[in-house]
């Protein structure tokens, strides 16, 4: 056995929580190793001063102020959902209908295309031309420019 293995044994060889095979070994340790024999004197002294505390008294009141909080937490849970996660959560919702909204209304503008203003400029230029030569689009019948001299 070595001595760290000894040293972790200690405290189970003063309460005699050894089996006969780990108590034999560590006693022949013990026999020709003056550290961890010093190691065990020191651990003889500690035990016997824990032996001679008193439990400390728990304050006056304690039980009563621990039950008061156990009662209380229900509340206090409901409290901290009002307070905090339904303000949190409206929050939420704000935001994600926002980003519907936006979204939405991309998705428009991307449906018409997106080359859109160019499509609407090259209409208007297109009907500019036709009105010119003498026909309007969004009407079926041909359009009569005069002439500011008076000529057809």
């Amino acid at each position: 056995m070595n001595c760290n293995r000894a040293t972790t044994l200690l405290s189970a060889y003063l309460d005699e929580e050894l089996t006969s095979n780990e108590r034999q070994a560590l006693r022949a340790h013990l026999h020709g190793c003056a550290a961890c024999t010093q190691e065990l004197a020191a651990e003889r002294r500690l035990k016997a001063m824990l032996v001679g505390l008193r439990a400390a008294e728990p304050p006056a009141g304690l039980e009563e102020r621990l039950i008061a909080q156990v009662l209380e937490a229900p509340q206090a849970r409901r409290e901290f959902a009002m307070n905090r996660l339904m303000p949190a959560a409206a929050a939420c919702f704000a935001l994600g209908f926002c980003g519907w909204f936006v979204y939405s209304a991309n998705a428009g503008r991307q449906a018409i295309g997106a080359d859109a203003p160019r499509a609407t400029a090259q209409f208007e230029i297109s009907r500019d031309q036709a009105y010119a030569a003498g026909s309007d689009l969004s009407q079926p019948v041909p359009v009569v420019l005069t002439s500011s001299n008076g000529l057809r």
